[in-house]
């Protein structure tokens, strides 16, 4: 069940993520050197016809990263909300980062070259789309222990009534 729980979790915060990253696209056409010529329809219907390929792509940029976040997260002291969101983020950024410079341009033939133009031009985006995914993530999660919590006391209660 815990598995489930851990896709759903994942899930819903590769939608949240995706999302805002589209949304935040989509806003920065507004404030570019395009904004006079931007119509908020069709900016809007570009983001949305583009928000299922951002969805997949930050699911398969960010699986192995974020199982690597939540193992770390078992081993050390820290956890909550802050936690999460900012260990996102920062897994968010150095993927999208290495994908980048993986996929280097012509003009920028090395890695490092590559990650840092992709940082530079995105990196701000992917910053606040991986917070916003790593929070959604952790309340998915502290909401599954809730609800586990209250069953396990209402079954406490349940079994010392019946005896």
């Amino acid at each position: 069940m815990r598995i489930v729980v851990r896709l759903a979790s994942y899930s819903v915060a590769g939608v949240a993520s995706s999302a805002v990253f589209a949304v935040w696209i989509a806003c920065s056409k507004f404030t570019g050197p395009m904004a006079k010529q931007s119509d908020l329809v069709d900016v809007m219907s570009e983001a949305f016809r583009g928000w299922p390929y951002i969805f997949a792509l930050a699911l398969l940029l960010m699986f192995l990263p974020w199982c690597l976040m939540t193992g770390i997260a078992r081993c050390l002291p820290f956890s909550g909300p802050v936690y999460c969101a900012s260990g996102t983020a920062l897994v968010a950024l150095l993927a999208f980062g290495c994908v980048g410079g993986l996929l280097a341009a012509h003009d920028h033939p090395t890695f490092p070259e590559g990650f840092a133009l992709a940082v530079e031009t995105s990196g701000l985006p992917i910053l606040v789309s991986g917070a916003a995914g790593g929070l959604i993530y952790w309340l998915v999660r502290e909401r599954d222990e809730r609800l586990k919590k209250r069953r396990s006391v209402e079954q406490n209660e349940a079994d010392v009534a019946a005896h």
